[in-house]
């Protein structure tokens, strides 16, 4: 059991860059950004704030470092692709969008920065576990991508960008990481009601978002397991 709980964060951190790479590829593809700005802004910050000003330990540093530099490539597609969709949806002109993408960038930055150093001083009272601020953070952060991207499948109505076999990832990633904090005996303290709220929430609109876009590729004719 314990070797099995100990490939979980391996396994999570591959199904998580799986993921990236494919939003890269979709993207590319269809000419459309793959991950929403508020999704994209806080999981690219998180990852810059634990490689380059808090670094994690171990294993954990190496996928921050591999996600970090993916979500660079996500980055792109978000710049190179989104005005059309902002424009479409908000009516609003170019300047305006790359003030508000920025903005959103430099916010989330500040939140994930300033909950780091929050949650960093409670770890004492909570736990003596000095990675739960940061695992805390990040399951705060990653809620976000589930709810942004369920928001944005409703708003354009098809699955540019977007496929089945990224939320599938993206699924098994967050339930790798959710498994290796329920059994793992040094996160055993982690079992508090917040926390298990905040998994289980996860758990649940990742797995709505998978069903939505199988559904919707379904729908438009399309293998919801072809890579693109």
């Amino acid at each position: 059991m314990n070797y099995l709980i100990a490939f979980m964060v391996p396994i999570g951190g591959f199904f998580w860059a799986t993921a990236y790479f494919l939003i890269i590829l979709k993207g590319i593809k269809d000419k459309a950004h793959g991950m929403p700005l508020i999704a994209m802004a806080l999981n690219f910050t998180w990852e810059f704030i634990h490689v380059f000003i808090y670094p994690s330990n171990g294993i954990s540093l190496y996928l921050n470092f591999t996600w970090f530099l993916l979500d660079l490539g996500i980055a792109f597609t978000y710049f190179k692709y989104s005005y059309n969709f902002f424009h479409l949806f908000y009516a609003i002109r170019k300047p305006h969008w790359l003030i508000l993408s920025l903005s959103v960038f430099l916010i989330g930055f500040m939140l994930n920065l300033y909950g780091e150093q929050f949650f960093s001083q409670l770890q004492n009272i909570i736990t003596k576990d000095f990675i739960f601020a940061e695992v805390l953070v990040g399951f705060i952060v990653y809620l976000f991508v589930p709810a942004c991207m369920v928001a944005m499948l409703f708003q354009r109505k098809n699955s540019r960008g977007q496929s089945f076999l990224i939320a599938f990832s993206f699924t098994i990633s967050i339930i790798c990481y959710v498994i290796e904090i329920l059994f793992n005996p040094y996160h055993h303290q982690w079992g508090n009601s917040f926390m298990m709220m905040l998994m289980a929430t996860c758990i649940i609109i990742q797995v709505y978002y998978a069903i939505l876009i199988f559904n919707q590729m379904k729908k438009e004719g399309k293998n919801p397991w072809s890579v693109l």
